[in-house]
């Protein structure tokens, strides 16, 4: 019986996938990409924005309404490019507190604390503190947002 666990522990260690540090860092990287992006005032930014994305994504926003989904990363764009022309502009501090947990080298979590403001065309400053968890996923090499949530 002793044999067999450790044969099962070792076939184990070499048929899962370790998370590197290197996924670690690269969602870092995603995060940090994120918020440029947001804070961004040039529709041109949108494409990239919305790469950031999986197709399917779900988000609970700050306020505690319903589930939202995004099935379309063509709306998303221009839902972004629609922002900026119509001169909202955020500033939103980097997060901090922010950790990054990765799971089977596919999945990550990351949460943070994130202040700032944003900033509407007629000049209404808008306050944020949020408590932010985003779910990333690697798609074809690249991490994707697939749900977050805010409070």
């Amino acid at each position: 019986m002793k044999s067999l666990t450790v044969t099962l522990f070792v076939v184990g260690m070499f048929l899962a996938t370790p998370a590197l540090a290197d996924d670690v860092e690269d969602v870092k990287a995603a995060v940090h990409e994120f918020y440029v992006l947001l804070n961004s005032t040039d529709a041109a930014d949108a494409e990239a924005y919305t790469q950031l994305y999986a197709a399917r994504n779900t988000i609970f926003a700050a306020g505690g309404g319903l589930l939202g989904r995004t099935t379309s990363l063509e709306g998303r764009k221009e839902s972004f490019e629609r922002r900026i022309r119509g001169g909202l502009r955020n500033n939103y501090r980097q997060p901090r507190h922010s950790e990054v947990e990765v799971y089977s080298g596919m999945f990550a979590v990351e949460t943070s604390y994130t202040t700032g403001s944003s900033t509407s065309a007629k000049g209404t400053i808008m306050p944020h503190r949020n408590r932010a968890t985003r779910i990333w996923m690697k798609q074809g090499g690249q991490w994707k947002i697939v749900h977050q949530h805010y409070s």
